[in-house]
């Protein structure tokens, strides 16, 4: 296996530390643009309603044409990217979450009048990538 042992070097495994991890993947359009202000303010109320403990930021580039929000949570992370009134949001977690509450808060506070969502749910098959 090209995968290194882990639980070896840490006394953990990679399966324990993927979990049956979510990720959520958001496209849409919103009803007006965010501020930057806007972005930060959803970044900690996402972590914070799908119950998510922050480790860094909410940081929030301004590209020129575009913005991108990210915040670290211990569980991974939740990134945003707008464009006008386009955006794309990911969150990526080790760990489950209530998808459908996060759906309904992305929905509401970013006033999306249309959107898509993928769920990828992850995880190893076989208990550790070491059984491949």
């Amino acid at each position: 296996s090209h995968y290194p042992n882990c639980e070896s070097y840490y006394g953990w495994s990679v399966a324990d530390m993927m979990g049956d991890g979510l990720h959520l993947i958001v496209d849409g359009l919103m009803r007006k643009p965010l501020s930057l202000e806007d972005i930060d303010g959803f970044l900690l109320g996402c972590a914070l309603v799908i119950d998510m403990t922050v480790i860094d930021g909410p940081t929030v580039y301004d590209h020129g044409d575009h913005l991108t929000g990210v915040i670290v949570i211990a569980q991974s992370d939740i990134i945003i990217h707008i464009k006008g009134r386009a955006v794309c949001l990911d969150i990526f977690s080790c760990m489950t979450f209530d998808e459908k509450l996060a759906l309904r808060y992305a929905e509401r506070f970013l006033d999306l009048v249309s959107f898509h969502a993928q769920r990828i749910q992850r995880g190893w098959d076989n208990g550790s990538p070491d059984n491949r």
